[in-house]
């Protein structure tokens, strides 16, 4: 039987004990980011927890205060042994009866907080990200769905990756704005123009395009407007977390010691700059310019081997 928590999980729940993710979050009486880990409904303060000396304790030495931080940068350089050791005595904490979080009911108010009371912030202060094409399945529906029939041969060999822009990587919840570009004057494949625009092709165009822009696609084939197709890809991100010496390079087998956990992201794109970036150089700069849409909770890679969060 899996044990109980002192703080209530509803059955339903993705952060039950065998999760418990670490984020970064805040209040409005406590703006100041401090790190946390989801739990059920609730999110448990682990700066608290700290303050009150609760990780003296712990099996594991390391320096507590980095559970004090605004990121979790420091607390996840410290290596797998340690955060998996910390990880387990915060389960400790919430399901056994010998912990001071049970015997201590003022603790136990002042360290957990309803999730829909906080703010949740990106966990990590985030150095660089690639984007990786990670299967054929993966280049085949990404590439094909553009009516590129023929997925050029290197898309079938990955790993094949993007370097992406630290800027565009926002908190999950943020509202990602309609991007305006130079578009094709018709989105319809049956309907592609490029060069001059007949006359027949701009009854193509909305009733309210301004004469500028019907003047644009008639000399160049294109329209300056908001595109019809924002889309996102649900991915799959690992934060790489224990440092590396510049040139150095680590075995397959030891992945999983630089891995602190996952997260999901969706990647947003624009779909006409997302195949000009596919076929080419193109215009795949403007593209990986877009937003990366983060979830703010890290799911250790120890939960992962028994549910995918």
């Amino acid at each position: 039987m899996a044990p109980q928590s002192i703080i209530h999980i509803p059955a339903d729940s993705p952060f039950s004990l065998a999760n418990i993710p670490f984020g970064i979050f805040s209040t409005q009486s406590q703006p100041h980011p401090r790190p946390g880990v989801a739990v059920g409904e609730h999110i448990l303060d682990l700066k608290v927890l700290v303050l009150e000396g609760i990780f003296t304790d712990c099996k594991v030495m390391f320096p507590s205060d980095v559970l004090t931080h605004t990121t979790l940068n420091a607390f996840a350089a410290l290596g797998r042994p340690t955060i998996s050791g910390v990880r387990t005595y915060t389960q400790s904490l919430l399901s056994q009866s010998s912990s001071p979080i049970y015997s201590n009911p003022s603790l136990l108010e002042r360290c957990t907080i309803k999730q829909i009371e906080v703010t949740m912030h990106l966990p990590f202060d985030i150095g660089d990200f690639t984007d990786f094409t990670s299967s054929k399945t993966h280049a085949k529906n990404t590439h094909s769905g553009h009516g590129l029939g023929g997925v050029d041969a290197d898309m079938f060999h990955p790993p094949r990756a993007a370097s992406g822009r630290v800027s565009t990587i926002l908190p999950s919840g943020t509202t990602i704005v309609r991007p305006v570009g130079h578009l094709p004057a018709s989105a319809s494949p049956e309907r592609s123009y490029s060069g001059l625009l007949e006359d027949r092709a701009l009854g193509d165009l909305p009733l309210d395009t301004p004469i500028q822009s019907r003047t644009l696609a008639r000399t160049t084939g294109f329209l300056l407007a908001l595109t019809n197709e924002l889309d996102f890809e649900l991915e799959l991100a690992f934060f790489i977390s224990v440092p590396t010496e510049h040139f150095e390079r680590v075995p397959v087998e030891k992945t999983e010691e630089h891995i602190f956990g996952v997260v999901l992201p969706n990647g947003w794109m624009h779909a006409y700059a997302h195949e000009a970036g596919a076929i080419g150089t193109g215009r795949i700069i403007r593209f990986k310019d877009f937003p990366e849409a983060l979830g703010n909770r890290a799911s250790r890679t120890d939960s992962a081997k028994y549910r995918l969060v």
